[in-house]
């Protein structure tokens, strides 16, 4: 059996979760092995998460398990894994043998995590302040008195181009340029 980190390195940046992928192989001929997992860190303290605790892999097989490390702190990792066969595998078709004893592989990977993303502060130019006027007094008007204006009779103008009746008295008001006879 084998046991590999993909990939061997990872970078990420805080707070995002660090994952790696955990492949097993079954380099054996003849049964399925059914394995647990172990993980360590140096230094200690990672929490890592497999998406399975158990599983089964057929001969000349490898299975990939996922393992995150949810938003670790920023530093550099090593994370460690230790793959275990069951040797009571019995529920796989295989007896059990004892005997054989469990094998055993481990894996290696660096986990860098780097703190989060900070924006360098740029100085933001200041307006200089504008004063403020203080009340200024204004000056205070004065009543001027205006003349009274005067009432100046107009003469009534005369037309006498233009005369126009309100009501014709006869047909030949109406058509002036006819003779009614």
């Amino acid at each position: 059996m084998a046991a590999a980190f993909d990939p061997e390195q990872l970078t990420v940046t805080a707070p995002a979760d660090g994952q790696l992928l955990l492949k097993i192989t079954n380099s054996g001929n003849a049964c399925d092995e059914r394995y647990t997992m172990e993980f360590t860190s140096d230094p200690p303290g990672l929490t890592l998460t497999p998406e399975t605790a158990r599983f089964l892999v057929p001969p000349q097989k490898t299975a990939g398990i996922n393992v995150t490390a949810p938003k670790p702190a920023a530093g550099t990792y090593t994370v460690h894994a230790r793959v275990i066969t069951d040797t009571t595998n019995t529920d796989t078709g295989c007896p059990a043998n004892p005997a054989v004893g469990a094998q055993e592989a481990t894996a290696h990977a660096v986990l860098v995590v780097n703190g989060p993303a900070t924006e360098t502060p740029t100085e933001t130019p200041t307006d200089t302040p504008t004063p403020i006027p203080t009340d200024t007094a204004l000056p205070t008007p004065t009543d001027t008195a205006l003349p009274t204006p005067t009432n100046t009779a107009l003469p009534t103008p005369t037309d006498t181009r233009c005369r126009r009746r309100l009501a014709p008295e006869t047909d030949a008001d109406l058509h002036p340029e006819t003779d009614a006879d």
